[in-house]
């Protein structure tokens, strides 16, 4: 079941205090998805499309763009403007039009006479996308629907990804190309072998993270012992989200109504 949600300040500044620091465009009513699923901590600045499923993963930053319909792993970093879950039109039918498939594009009164959903071909015209832990996203980035980002990869300013990219590859241009991989075979063995984004970077002491080879060895021994645990996060889902919302809506709505009446006097100034 969707949950009517309006994110005023007050919701942002609570959600805060749970770790996840929501700063990008969510004015209005949403309908939050089921399927919404945020690791803390994690920092957005993005416009989310919070209708669709979204999962987040733990010490990511999305610094900008328009961001739906995605699985985003742990520890990544998206520049300004990444744009990813914006859905695709049919290339083969009479027309690329929305009129043909989606009935929320069907309000106008001259669109009545078309053939009831019902009586016509269906059209998935969005798919979930992937993007693994440690991927960095340059400015600019278009990401194809239901494409998948392996772990580490690198997809450099303004590329337009239309296919899946190997993890630990760096990309650029359009459409995204391999140029290389981030390190040699061997290493991204082992770094698809620990997954250190399991883990808090704190547990691993005074790790040299600029020596790749020394800051692997360190891991591998630590995990060795047993003593490191996986990070258990806080989730931030709908139902913390309809939680916060119940305890604030209250009173946000009264203070909206004293002004009410202070606004219809100005205007009867005019």
């Amino acid at each position: 079941m969707n949950i009517p949600v309006e994110f005023t300040d007050s919701l942002r500044q609570a959600l805060r205090k749970r770790g996840f620091s929501f700063n990008g465009v969510a004015s209005g009513s949403f309908a939050l998805s089921p399927e919404l699923h945020i690791e803390t901590p994690a920092n957005v600045n993005a416009e989310l499309g919070l209708t669709y499923p979204l999962r987040i993963g733990a010490f990511t930053h999305l610094n900008g763009g328009f961001i739906q319909n995605v699985t985003i792993g742990r520890y990544c970093s998206f520049a300004r403007d990444v744009k990813i879950g914006h859905g695709f039109h049919p290339m083969n039918w009479l027309s690329v039009s929305p009129l043909q498939y989606n009935p929320s594009y069907r309000n106008w009164p001259c669109a009545s006479g078309l053939p009831p959903m019902t009586d016509i071909t269906r059209f998935q015209w969005e798919k979930h996308t992937i993007i693994g832990s440690d991927v960095w996203l340059g400015n600019g980035v278009f990401v194809q629907d239901g494409v998948t980002i392996g772990d580490g990869a690198i997809v450099g300013s303004s590329a337009v990804v239309t296919r899946d990219v190997a993890p630990y590859a760096v990309v650029v241009g359009c459409p995204a190309r391999q140029i290389r991989m981030r390190f040699p075979d061997i290493i991204v063995e082992r770094l698809l072998r620990l997954k250190w984004w399991r883990y808090l970077m704190s547990d691993f002491g005074q790790l040299d993270f600029s020596d790749i080879h020394q800051a692997l060895e360190r891991i591998e021994s630590l995990l060795s012992t047993g003593k490191i645990k996986e990070y258990q996060p806080e989730i931030i889902d709908a139902s913390i989200i309809k939680q916060e919302w119940a305890l604030l809506a209250s009173p946000e709505r009264r203070r909206r109504c004293a002004f009410k009446p202070v606004i219809k006097a100005l205007f009867k100034c005019f």
